[in-house]
């Protein structure tokens, strides 16, 4: 695969063919990871301003328990995203043998992913284009993680900043398009809806760029 092969246009055809050949697996995933999601700001928000009376989900009774296992569902909905698109990009589609889980993988996913943003948010705390930047180059740290299960943390930051090095213009274009509409439409009640579909489509295609940049630069040693 040459760097001219890696379109916008081919990602998004096969982000959407990946989809469409896995579709109940990642809506399902996507309906678990909204809901958790809609809990844990709403019980959030009622935790910071104290109020009473009913919210979205439940009486002013809310607990401890319940928050905590929407957290989870929460964590586990988005490594799975991770996973599954990685190998739904290289099986196509996607079979009960894919459906397995790594305790310690998944702890260094998040671990992963929290040095990640640690990384990035001190640069936009200096500067706000180095922390642009700092994203743009660890955005595939938590891919090489699940996709090559032996590399360490640090050899998956590094991986990462190396394959999107002449890449990053497009990939903030992809994530700039994934999430403009997500923005624009923050305030409608079809927010929760339209993320439902944008979160699988977004993971999906960038495992689709994922393996393209690592194949490319696999091609050029």
């Amino acid at each position: 695969m040459t760097t001219s092969q890696i379109s916008l246009s081919n990602l998004l055809k096969s982000s959407w063919q990946t989809f469409k050949n896995n579709a109940l697996v990642f809506t399902a995933l996507s309906v678990f990871a909204t809901l958790s999601g809609m809990y844990t700001t709403d019980m959030g928000a009622r935790m910071l301003t104290a109020e009473s009376g009913y919210t979205l989900f439940a009486p002013a009774t809310h607990n401890l328990f319940a928050l905590v296992i929407a957290y989870i569902i929460w964590f586990f909905s988005y490594y799975f995203f991770t996973v599954l698109s990685v190998k739904a990009v290289y099986n196509t589609k996607l079979t009960e043998n894919n459906f397995t889980f790594n305790f310690k993988n998944f702890l260094k996913f998040w671990a992963t992913a929290a040095i990640s943003l640690l990384i990035v948010s001190i640069g936009l705390f200096l500067l706000v284009v180095p922390g642009i930047i700092f994203l743009l180059a660890l955005t595939f740290a938590c891919y090489i993680v699940v996709d090559k299960p032996d590399t360490t943390i640090i050899q998956a930051l590094k991986q990462s900043s190396l394959i999107t090095k002449g890449h990053r213009w497009r990939l903030l274009g992809i994530i700039a398009l994934f999430f403009a509409p997500l923005i624009l439409m923050s305030v409608s009640l079809l927010f929760e809806f339209l993320q439902i579909l944008v979160i699988p489509l977004f993971t999906i295609c960038l495992a689709h760029m994922y393996k393209q940049l690592l194949e490319s630069k696999n091609s050029a040693v």
